[in-house]
């Protein structure tokens, strides 16, 4: 092999090293990153369904306060008491 194809070759086998070296650590961060967003995503979503659920039961007992103050619906019920 000569001088020429030995300084090739060597210069070849570098950069791969070298590039190897770069971005795997480069993939293994993507890997992370990707999931913090996953999370944070999915914590975002939650809050959002939370806060839904919380507006939802409070639009439903403000209704039943009022079905319930209602005369005929507290005669047809007895009287039985109150929310």
């Amino acid at each position: 092999m000569s001088l020429r194809m030995r300084i090739v070759v060597s210069l070849l086998v570098s950069s791969l090293i070298a590039i190897a070296i770069v971005t795997v650590p480069l993939f293994l961060g993507l890997n992370r990153l990707s999931e913090e967003g996953t999370y944070r995503e999915l914590h975002q979503f939650e809050a959002r369904i939370s806060s839904e659920i919380e507006g939802r039961q409070q639009l439903a007992l403000t209704t039943a306060q009022a079905v319930a103050s209602i005369p005929e619906v507290q005669r047809a019920g007895g009287g039985r008491g109150s929310i």
